[in-house]
């Protein structure tokens, strides 16, 4: 189902749940730097949809989280207005040494600062991926749980991770610098959470941004 390595199993999101359970703890990492450079280098996490910054859209999506751990650029106005919104008490804000490493450095550096027994990445760019949180976190009981979507491709900034597992592949991978993340995976198995309704659909280009303001609309 997956084009990227490593045994998976197909499960089903539960409908019923909306939330986590009381019990369940979790940190989430945020990774929100880059240069957006296919934006023409804006500070993509900071694009307005509809009456919310794209990066505001995902760190609601992570309520329930114990930490909100947000990696981004040290002058990164997006990540200011979060940081002085005063909606986040619980915001851990860090930059990825050295700074524009790429993702997997980005992580590796928010999973050092996590406490809770879980670990939720998430992208900066995604404004539909709330619906997609109690299946991922579901679905990482035993291991890694990632979402697929209807093309079979996983993406690993929406996924979950057992968080001893989580720092065991870092440690595995090494020098994370400008590696890619499908790294995290090469011969783990894991489980595939099906993308049902665009949750994953990113805003990597200024179509997929007037798309996602029409749908937001």
């Amino acid at each position: 189902m997956s084009d990227t390595p490593g045994q998976h199993s197909a499960r089903e999101p539960s409908r019923a749940n909306r939330m986590p359970a009381p019990s369940d703890r979790f940190d989430a990492v945020l990774i929100a730097g880059g240069g957006g450079r296919r934006l023409g280098g804006v500070d993509k996490p900071g694009l307005q949809l509809g009456d919310q910054q794209l990066l505001d859209r995902v760190l609601d999506a992570a309520v329930g989280a114990e930490h909100r751990i947000l990696v981004a650029g040290s002058d990164q106005p997006s990540a200011d207005r979060a940081e002085d919104s005063g909606r986040y008490p619980d915001l851990i804000r860090c930059t990825e040494q050295p700074p524009g490493s790429g993702p997997l450095s980005a992580l590796l550096t928010g999973a050092r600062l996590t406490a809770a027994p879980t670990v939720l990445i998430l992208a900066g760019d995604l404004p539909f991926i709330a619906p997609a949180i109690v299946p991922l976190l579901r679905g990482c009981a035993t291991g890694p749980a990632v979402l697929v979507d209807s093309d079979g491709r996983a993406n690993l900034l929406a996924s979950a991770w057992p968080r001893n597992t989580l720092l065991a592949r870092l440690e595995h991978i090494g020098d994370p610098t400008n590696q890619p993340m499908r790294r995290l995976i090469e011969g783990v198995d894991w489980t595939s959470v099906p993308d049902l309704g665009g949750w994953g659909e990113d805003c990597d280009t200024w179509a997929d941004v007037e798309r996602a303001r029409d749908l937001l609309r």
